[in-house]
C-alpha cells in the first residue's frame, strides 16, 4: 500500500556517507555542496555541509528490485506490510546503520492499492470517474499523461490542495499483457494532510512500519473512493428512461440548460426523479464501482494482515 516515500536523515556524517557508498559499490566523491546517485530504484541526495541525506522514490519497487522475488524495479504486485518491515530493516541494520525513527518523513507520500479488473479496461471504468467531493467543494477528474500504444489516455487524476487521487492503468504501464490492473493511489504533497489521517505530529519509517498506521490509511484509501462521484456502470438490463436520468443527474450543462428552460417547480420534479434513479443504481450490487469498493477492501484487509509477497 505505501509506495512513494521521502525520508530525511540529520546530522549525516561524510563517513557515514562513505561507508554507504563504499557498500554498495557506488563511487559518489564529496566535491559539492550536494551529491547524488541511485541505487536500487532509490534516489540518494547528500549535503555534506548540513550533513542531511535524503532518500526518495518508491519504497515498493525497491523491495521488488532488492528483496522480493520479482527481482524487477516495478509495483504491479502487492507491497505488504510485512514487506515495509523488511524494506525498514534493510535500510536501518544495513545500508543506512541507524534506527528507524532516525528517517524523518519528508514531503510527499504515496499510497496505493492494485485492483484486478475483469470484463473492463481500466481506463473504461476512470473514465466514469467525474469528481470527487469534500464538503460543499468538489473538484473534478482529468485526463492526463502519460499515454500507452497509439497514444490512447491510461491515467486520470484529480488534484487537490494539499493531496492528489491518480487512478491508471498498470498493466499499460508496466507494459504487461498477463494481467488487467486498475492502480489507485493518494499522493500526500504535504506533511499536514498525512498529520491529519494519521493524527500523529512526528512521523518516521518507524510509523510506516506500524500496524495502525496502515489500517488509517487503509480506512482514508476506502473513504476517498466513496467520495467519487461516478458515473454507474451497471452489468443488468437498466430501462432507457432510467439510463437518461442517470446521465441527466451527473451532466451539470445538462442542469444548466433544463434550469434555463423549465420553471423552478418543472426542474425540481426532473431534478428530484434524476437523483432518486441515480442513488439507487450508484449503490446497486450490479454496479462495477460497487464491486471494485469490496475488491478495495479485501485488498486493503490482505495487505495489513497478509504476508510477505
Amino acid at each position: 500500500m505505501i509506495d512513494y516515500a521521502s525520508f530525511k536523515i540529520s546530522n549525516f556524517s561524510n563517513s557515514e556517507f562513505e561507508k554507504l557508498t563504499e557498500l554498495i559499490n557506488v563511487e559518489c566523491p564529496l566535491s559539492s555542496n550536494k551529491v547524488n546517485f541511485d541505487f536500487e530504484n532509490l534516489r540518494i541526495f547528500y549535503y555534506p555541509d548540513t550533513r542531511v541525506l535524503f532518500i526518495k522514490n518508491s519504497l515498493h519497487k525497491f523491495y521488488n528490485k532488492s528483496i522480493g522475488r520479482l527481482q524487477l524495479a516495478e509495483n504491479y504486485n502487492d507491497f505488504h506490510l510485512t514487506d515495509m518491515l523488511a524494506v525498514a530493516d534493510i535500510f536501518s541494520e544495513l545500508y543506512f546503520n541507524r534506527p528507524i525513527e532516525d528517517f524523518e518523513l519528508s514531503t510527499n507520500l504515496e499510497v496505493g492499492v492494485n485492483i484486478e479488473i475483469a470484463r473492463y479496461k481500466p481506463f473504461d471504468i476512470m473514465d466514469r470517474y467525474l469528481s470527487y467531493q469534500v464538503g460543499n467543494n468538489s473538484s473534478s477528474f482529468i485526463t492526463c499523461e502519460p499515454r500507452g500504444d497509439k497514444g490512447k489516455p491510461i491515467m486520470r487524476k484529480c488534484y487537490l490542495s494539499d493531496y492528489n487521487l491518480k487512478f491508471y492503468d498498470k498493466s499499460k504501464q508496466a507494459k504487461i499483457n498477463f494481467s488487467n490492473i486498475l492502480r489507485y493511489e493518494v499522493i500526500f504533497c504535504q506533511l499536514r494532510k498525512i498529520r491529519a489521517v494519521l493524527g500523529e505530529d512526528h512521523l518516521t519509517m518507524q510509523t510506516l512500519c506500524e500496524f495502525e498506521t496502515w489500517k488509517k490509511f487503509g480506512d482514508y484509501i476506502l473513504r476517498v473512493y466513496n467520495g467519487i462521484r461516478k458515473l454507474p456502470i451497471v452489468e443488468k438490463h437498466i430501462p432507457q428512461r432510467e439510463i437518461y436520468q442517470i446521465h441527466g443527474h451527473c451532466s451539470k450543462h445538462l442542469k444548466e440548460d433544463l434550469q434555463r428552460e423549465l420553471t423552478k417547480s418543472e426542474y425540481n420534479n426532473i431534478r428530484i426523479a434524476n437523483a432518486e434513479t441515480y442513488d439507487y443504481w450508484n449503490t446497486n450490487a450490479n454496479n462495477v464501482h460497487v464491486q471494485i469498493e469490496n475488491q478495495l477492501k479485501n485488498k486493503i484487509n490482505h495487505l495489513v494482515t497478509g504476508s510477505v509477497s
